[in-house]
């Protein structure tokens, strides 16, 4: 069963919201610049699709130096939850996968 990771910020007049497959998923790293930061990339399409190097990045606010316990929170979630739809990060119910996630910040497209 494919599991989907939902993200869902306050930014701009509307905020914006996006849900990803997780087999999607590349990467989980910690703003080296920011330890309030997290980033979570991923693909848009399958990898192995030519041409196909679009990205969302996913930008989360998190408790100062708790990059790990919020990555192990994300992971545990996706190994371990029997629902599909797994909520990271939503600002507009106020609701996080972890206590360490404060925030969504900036939900973009890279080419």
């Amino acid at each position: 069963m494919e599991k989907f990771l939902f993200y869902a910020n306050t930014n701009g007049s509307n905020g914006n919201m996006v849900c990803i497959p997780v087999s999607r998923l590349t990467e989980l790293i910690g703003d080296s610049s920011d330890e309030n930061r997290l980033s979570a990339r991923h693909n848009l399409y399958p990898v192995d699709l030519v041409g196909s190097d679009k990205e969302y990045a996913v930008s989360l606010t998190i408790d100062q130096y708790s990059v790990g316990e919020t990555i192990k929170a994300i992971s545990r979630a996706i190994s371990t939850s029997k629902n599909p739809f797994i909520v990271v990060g939503d600002d507009l119910n106020k609701t996080y996968i972890t206590p360490e996630i404060t925030g969504v910040g900036s939900i973009a497209g890279i080419d």
